[in-house]
């Protein structure tokens, strides 16, 4: 029996049930990060975690795997579905265009065929909502959504030509294979497409379905099959297809469209839409979508602070919610990376496309603290597509999911930290036995995920029986050795958790390989042949054996073991000189060879915070201030990478309130400067975490003493258990360094080896 209003009740079962006293939607900006080389996110409306992101595409997407590239000034069509913060361009899948006039070009053959031009001056986005004219036609356009489905307005000249084109091959790669049907009886459109390859990759492939309806009778319609117009016909399927539908707009001009979508069936999208959107109240569901995004951005209150940087927090804070998605229809079904017809436990949502490398690193902790309910399901769901996947012994967890598949995308096995992060933060309600089964059985064992069978634990033969990974075996063998190394001790705290002590120690002592690629002489990783040789010429600056990175960015990118780290660098006085070095300057974009650190990229995420480790606090307020300050903007070119997922957004975020998640699978965080005077972030069970930073500001950034719950505080890092039984944080703020406070042995933050480490 499906729920009587599924769109209320998802918002209390991913936990975004909060107060409604604030409206911090005003202070959203989509565009952030709309601009090329900036982001690739996309200004239109999605509800938190929604299956639909009913989105504007530019004519020229350019570098902009989100479809829109502010700096385009035509719109190609409006989209079903799309990726936040994607580095690689797919999805963008069955976008429509309304325009009037003859049609007699065919949009199958010819991309761009009924693209129009517009303006920023008179277009509008707010979460949930989006508006624009396309003057070209003359028409204007406002569309909003629930989880699965939209509605538009649609508002066309005085005319007997108003027409709507599907054109489902002005997608983000090229449409694989599709259908179109067309109901005049009904006024319906419904059909699929089927696209994949990310970042090239073949495989990884989707199947979308729709089913569009509109409020009037068609005068006309008809389909296209690559250059071949078929005026009257119903239906066309092939990879080169599109089709239109005509209105009679001459004395009524508003003509109204929903639409919904489903990864399983048409049948299942008529049913989302049909249960989501009943009616044709525009302005009921417009209402909803931003009660639904106050809902989750008022899981944390700021003040305080200038209109900028509450304008940033709160777009960071929204970003932070596009990605991972819900996949399940209405009725619970799901397609699952069996490709087989699953229904998700009642109260509960299967989550679909995971960035793992990007947003283990910080996503991952902030959903299981303030989203828990979300973050656990996504847990389930990774369970889920590891169950469904059976091969050679059994499945894993995947690497970076879209959709129903795996993408074999970048370096790594970021599921288990991402499992571990979430529930260090509080996301423990799923099956934790089950989950560590399926972490130590692929981390010992070759194991595959999806249909694209991408082995989870690459070349862990040769990782364990050389203790590092040779460069002679695999590319990037440096960066694995990092990744898997990280995943070694998220495995190892999994363990504990459940009293596996025999896998904790083993994990944890396999989480030091990574110091087997360190080469003391240097003082910087390298690669290592598997003959225990040093590969030469050495070049720190290089990419040769890393993933979007080099050298002196990757060393800093132990966060389990930086007391070891350091003391293999030399000690604390050599190592804060090689880390003040790497942050003299600030690349931004894809600078991955850079000589400095890289503010547009994962791997320097964790850098700023070794500063606490080597009890250098103020250069951590400092130089975190200076990356926030000159690389977010509330501007289209305001987030100085790829948001990947929200995980840029989600960095932003631990770093404007003074708190960062370093350690992957340990619930604490590492003290900070927070940004503004005061922060509430309101958990789920009805405590408090309060942050009041007097004095704070911009300028303001640096820490003079602190308190918690009233006693003085210099220890440089806090446990996620204290914060979560409700806490007040209190800080005094200068714009000069204290630079005695959170020096002393006591105040270091922890590090985490088999044997312990001095460090001085």
């Amino acid at each position: 029996m499906i729920k009587k209003s599924a769109w209320i009740l998802f918002f209390v079962v991913a936990g975004c049930d909060g107060g409604f006293g604030a409206d911090e939607v005003q202070y959203v900006n989509p565009f952030i990060g709309t601009a090329v080389g900036s982001g690739n996110t996309y200004p239109g409306p999605q509800v938190p975690f929604g299956m639909i992101s009913w989105s504007p595409q530019s004519a020229d997407f350019g570098w902009s795997p989100g479809g829109y590239n502010y700096n385009n000034n035509k719109i190609d069509g409006f989209g079903l579905i799309h990726l936040s913060g994607a580095g690689c361009s797919v999805t963008c899948e069955l976008p429509f265009i309304p325009c009037t006039g003859d049609l007699n070009i065919s949009p199958a053959a010819h991309r761009h065929a009924y693209a129009s031009a517009f303006s920023h001056t008179n277009e509008t986005a707010v979460p949930g909502y989006y508006s624009v004219n396309l003057s070209t036609w003359n028409i204007q356009f406002e569309n909003t959504v629930t989880e699965r489905a939209g509605i538009a307005h649609i508002d066309f000249p005085k005319t007997a030509k108003a027409n709507v084109v599907l054109d489902p091959n002005a997608d983000g790669v090229g449409l694989k294979d599709g259908s179109i049907f067309i109901d005049p009886t009904n006024h319906m459109i419904s059909g699929w497409a089927k696209s994949g390859s990310f970042c090239g990759i073949q495989g990884s492939e989707y199947v979308v379905y729709f089913a569009a309806q509109f409020d009037r009778p068609f005068t006309a319609f008809g389909t296209w099959k690559n250059d071949q117009k078929n005026d009257s016909s119903t239906s066309v399927s092939g990879p080169r297809l599109a089709s239109y539908v005509t209105f009679d707009c001459t004395d009524h001009q508003r003509a109204a469209m929903k639409v919904g979508i489903s990864f399983v069936s048409i049948a299942n999208a008529k049913l989302n839409l049909q249960t989501e959107i009943p009616t044709w109240n525009f302005s009921a569901v417009k209402k909803n979508a931003r009660r639904g995004w106050n809902q989750c951005l008022d899981r944390i209150q700021i003040s305080g602070g200038n209109r900028e940087d509450t304008a940033i927090f709160y777009s960071a804070l929204y970003h932070s919610l596009m990605l991972p998605s819900i996949f399940e229809d209405v009725n619970g079904q799901y397609i699952g990376m069996d490709n087989e017809i699953h229904t998700v436990a009642p109260g509960h949502h299967f989550f679909a496309t995971f960035s793992g490398w990007d947003t283990y690193r910080t996503q991952a902790q902030l959903w299981g603290l303030i989203y828990p309910d979300a973050a656990s399901d996504f847990c389930s769901s990774f369970l889920a597509m590891a169950r469904q996947t059976q091969h050679e012994g059994g499945g894993g967890f995947p690497l970076w999911s879209l959709y129903n598949d795996e993408t074999l995308v970048m370096a790594g096995y970021p599921a288990d930290p991402y499992v571990a992060n979430a529930y260090a933060f509080g996301a423990t309600n799923f099956d934790l036995a089950a989950v560590k089964k399926v972490m130590v059985d692929s981390g010992k064992n070759q194991r595959w995920c999806g249909r694209n069978l991408n082995v989870t634990w690459d070349h862990l033969p040769e990782y364990e029986k050389y203790g590092y990974y040779p460069a002679d075996i695999t590319d990037y063998s440096c960066s694995k050795n990092v990744e898997f190394s990280v995943a070694d001790f998220s495995i190892a705290q999994i363990c504990k958790q459940t009293g596996d002590e025999e896998n904790y120690h083993y994990f944890l002592n396999r989480s030091q390989n990574v110091f087997n690629l360190l080469n003391s002489k240097e003082g910087y990783l390298q690669r290592r042949n598997k003959d225990g040789q040093w590969v030469t010429p050495f070049d720190r600056f290089s990419g040769d054996g890393f993933m979007e990175g080099n050298s002196v960015q990757y060393t800093w990118t132990i966060p389990h073991s930086l007391n070891k780290l350091i003391a293999r660098l030399g000690g604390r006085e050599k190592a804060e000189a090689e880390l003040d070095e790497l942050t003299s300057h600030l690349a931004t974009g894809y600078d991955y060879q850079s000589k400095y650190y890289d503010a547009g990229n994962e791997p320097c995420f964790g850098v700023m915070p070794v500063y606490n480790w080597l009890q250098k606090p103020w250069k951590a307020e400092d130089k975190t201030r200076f990356i926030m300050l000159n690389c977010f903007k509330d501007q289209p070119q305001g987030i100085p990478g790829d948001d990947d997922s929200g995980a840029m957004s989600a960095w932003y975020i631990f770093n404007a309130l003074g708190l960062y998640p370093e350690i992957p699978g340990v619930g604490g965080l590492a003290v900070l400067s927070p940004l503004f005077p005061r922060a509430v972030i309101d958990l789920p069970d009805g405590h408090k975490i309060v942050i009041r930073a007097q004095n704070a500001s911009r300028e303001n950034k640096y820490i003079q003493s602190m308190e918690i719950n009233g006693k003085a505080n210099s220890k440089l890092w806090l446990s996620v258990d204290e914060l979560k039984r409700g806490v007040k944080l209190k800080y005094v703020m200068e714009s000069t360094p204290n630079k005695n406070w959170g020096v002393s042995p006591a105040d270091a933050p922890p590090s985490f080896e088999p044997d312990p480490v001095t460090t001085q």
